[in-house]
């Protein structure tokens, strides 16, 4: 490649770096600021993009095991789901501190 080519290259990059500041207002922000921003905007993508491919491997994992069962049963009700688990801990855990709080006020009141 000629030096040309490393130029408008450069130029091409640099104009869209121009773009992405403008567009999300970061051109007022100090140099601090705007890694700041762009280093959480990053993790956002980077958390999105792992539990979106998680959704998308469980999703495919239901869907090859619903059409490979057998269709006589009710084997959908019975899938294993795999990535709950963490929302059933929560679950019972705000659900055991409603029943000691029931608790304590039946006892204050008797």
């Amino acid at each position: 490649m000629s030096k040309l080519s490393f130029s408008r290259i450069g130029a091409w990059i640099r104009s869209k770096i121009f773009l992405y500041n403008v567009t999300y207002g970061l051109y007022m922000l100090d140099w601090w600021e705007r890694y700041l921003f762009n280093t959480i905007m990053i993790l956002l993508l980077c958390v999105l993009c792992y539990n979106g491919s998680r959704f998308t491997v469980e999703s495919v994992k239901r869907l090859v095991w619903y059409f490979s069962a057998e269709t006589g049963k009710n084997n959908f009700m019975n899938m294993p789901m795999g990535h709950h688990r963490p929302y059933n801990f929560i679950f019972s855990w705000c659900y055991s501190r409603v029943l000691q709080v029931s608790l304590v006020l039946q006892c204050r009141n008797w």
